[in-house]
C-alpha cells in the first residue's frame, strides 16, 4: 500500500510541477528557444577583427583567418573560393611561427600582430608586421624592434596594440622588479605608458603624462601611470586614449597628452571638476558616426568626449531602465556600431539607421535575466549621434540599452524579429570580447572562450531563421 501511495504523489506531482513551470517561465521558456550549437572553425579565445584591403581578419593561436566575403565582391586572391568562407593564414617567418598571436592592428600599408612564445605570456611579447595582402598570404611577417630597448625607456612588458588616423599605438609597461637601493632608484614597477610608432616606422614617442614629481638631475627617465593599460585608441579630428586610469586627449604636435577632465553641473552651471579622470577604469572607446566619441568604464556607465579636454557621464532618465551597463552589469570593452541588419537570405543594403553594441558581462550570475554576457544595444539617430540628444549635464530621455529583440517601442535591433529567442540561449550566455559588423552585413564576435561566432541566416532542421552561433566550418 505504501509504494502505491508513492506512485500516486509522484503520479500527480509530476503535472502539479508541468503546470507551476508554464511556458512564460524563463528557464523552461529559454530551454524550448535552445538552438543546437555549431563546433566553431576559429576556436579558443581569438583576438579582435581588422579590415585591410577589404579582407576581415582575425586569429587565434598560431594561426589567422581571413574572411573573403567581407567585401561586396569576392577576393581576386581567391578565384576559386567560395564567397563567404573563413581561409587560414600563417605566420611563416621563423621564430615567429611558433608565436601565439593575441591581437591585430592595421594601418592603411601595414598588418600588426601581437604575440608571445608558448613558454612566456609576458616578457617574450612582440610586434610583428606583414606589409601588404600578398605578404599576408605567403607568411611573410617582420618584426617591429626598438620598443623595449633605446628611447622608450626599456619597457619589458607590451599589454596591446591599437591604430587610429593611420598610426600605431602601444600600451607599454615596465616590470623589472624593485629597485636594490629605493633610495638611489625609483621604483618602476608598475611604470605604463603608450607610444606611438613615427613616422620613420623605427623611433617611438612616449604619449602619456608624468606621474609624480620631475624627475632629479641624476635621474633620465620620466614616470609615467600606475596601472594605465592601453584599451582602446578613437580619433575624429582628435586622438584619445583610453586607458584603465582615464582618457588622454593628445596634443595637435601628436608628441604627448593631457588627461580629461569629468564635466559636471551645479545649479544648473556646468563646471569642470578638479579631480580628472585618472581614478576611472576605461575599457572602450569608440569614434560614432557622427564624429563625436562615447567611451565606457568597466561598471558599464557611458561618458561622451569633447576635444576642449573635458568628458561627462551620460544618465538615462527612464527610471524603468534596468538592461542599462549598471547593477551587476559590467561592461567587456566591446563597442560596435552596427546599421540595421538585412531581413533577407540574400545580402541586401544596409540600412542607414544606426545602433551601438556594447558587450557585458556580469559581476556575479545572481541576475533576474537567466542569461549575464552577450551584448546590448543603444540606438543612434540617423545621423550617427546618441539618440535622446543628450543634454548639457548628460541626461538622455526616449533612449535606453536594451536587450537585443527586445527594444523600445519604435527603436531598431540587431536581429530580426525571429531572432530575439534565439539571442537570450545562445550568444546570450556567451562573453564577448570584441563584435564587429562586416560590409556584407554579417556580425562577427570574438568571445572569451568559445571561438568566433556569427549572425545570420542560417537553416538548421526545421529552424530557417536568422540566428547567433557558432561559425561554423
Amino acid at each position: 500500500m505504501k509504494k502505491i501511495k508513492t506512485f500516486l504523489y509522484i503520479f500527480i506531482s509530476v503535472p502539479v510541477l508541468l503546470s507551476t513551470l508554464s511556458c512564460k517561465d524563463p528557464i523552461l521558456y529559454h530551454i524550448s528557444e535552445e538552438i543546437p550549437l555549431k563546433d566553431p572553425m576559429i576556436e579558443g579565445s581569438p583576438t579582435n577583427f581588422i579590415m585591410f584591403d577589404n579582407i576581415l581578419y582575425v586569429a587565434t593561436g598560431k594561426t589567422i583567418f581571413a574572411y573573403n566575403g567581407a567585401g561586396t565582391a569576392p577576393d581576386p586572391l581567391w578565384p576559386m573560393d567560395e564567397p563567404g568562407k573563413w581561409r587560414k593564414r600563417y605566420v611563416k617567418t621563423k621564430p615567429f611561427s611558433n608565436y601565439n598571436i593575441i591581437q591585430l592592428a592595421e594601418t592603411s600599408s601595414r598588418v600588426y600582430a601581437l604575440c608571445y612564445r608558448d613558454t612566456d605570456n609576458t616578457t617574450s611579447r612582440k610586434i610583428i608586421y606583414a606589409d601588404s595582402t600578398q605578404g599576408i598570404n605567403d607568411g611573410s611577417w617582420y618584426e617591429l624592434t626598438g620598443i623595449t630597448k633605446g628611447t622608450t625607456g626599456d619597457y619589458n612588458i607590451i599589454h596591446s596594440i591599437y591604430t587610429a588616423n593611420d598610426n600605431l599605438y602601444i600600451g607599454v609597461q615596465y616590470s623589472g622588479g624593485k629597485p636594490k637601493d629605493p633610495k638611489k632608484e625609483r621604483d618602476r614597477t608598475n611604470e605604463y605608458d603608450v607610444l606611438v610608432l613615427n613616422a620613420d616606422n623605427t623611433t617611438f614617442t612616449r604619449l602619456l603624462p608624468p606621474d609624480g614629481p620631475a624627475p632629479d638631475d641624476n635621474e633620465t627617465t620620466i614616470y609615467y601611470k600606475d596601472g594605465a593599460v592601453l584599451y582602446g585608441v578613437a580619433y575624429n579630428g582628435k586622438t584619445f586614449l583610453c586607458t584603465g586610469k582615464g582618457i588622454f586627449l593628445v596634443n595637435d604636435a601628436g608628441d604627448a597628452s593631457s588627461e580629461l577632465r569629468e564635466k559636471k553641473e551645479e545649479n544648473g552651471v556646468l563646471v569642470n571638476d578638479l579631480t580628472g579622470s585618472f581614478s576611472m577604469n576605461f575599457v572602450g572607446i569608440i569614434t560614432l558616426p557622427d564624429n563625436s566619441i562615447a567611451a565606457i568604464r568597466r561598471n558599464g556607465t557611458l561618458y561622451e568626449a569633447d576635444t576642449v579636454g573635458l568628458i561627462k557621464r551620460l544618465n538615462f532618465t527612464d527610471n524603468q531602465t534596468k538592461a542599462a551597463l549598471k547593477e551587476k552589469r559590467w561592461a567587456t570593452g566591446a563597442m560596435a556600431i552596427c546599421s540595421e541588419n538585412y531581413k533577407e537570405e540574400l545580402e541586401m543594403p544596409l540600412s542607414k539607421r544606426k545602433i551601438l553594441l556594447v558587450g557585458r558581462r556580469d559581476i556575479d550570475t545572481s541576475t533576474t535575466t537567466g542569461y549575464t554576457f552577450g551584448y546590448l544595444e543603444l540606438e543612434l539617430n540617423n545621423d550617427g549621434s546618441i539618440k535622446g540628444n543628450p543634454e548639457p549635464d548628460g541626461s538622455i530621455k526616449d533612449n535606453r540599452f536594451n536587450q537585443p529583440g527586445e527594444p523600445n517601442k519604435g527603436s531598431y535591433t540587431s536581429v530580426v524579429s525571429d531572432a530575439a529567442s534565439s539571442y537570450a540561449s545562445s550568444i546570450g550566455v556567451i562573453s564577448i570580447k570584441y563584435i564587429i559588423q562586416a560590409p556584407n552585413g554579417f556580425l562577427f564576435a570574438s568571445t572569451q572562450f568559445s571561438g568566433v561566432w556569427s549572425y545570420k541566416f542560417r537553416k538548421d532542421g526545421k529552424k530557417h531563421m536568422h540566428m547567433w552561433n557558432a561559425e561554423e566550418k
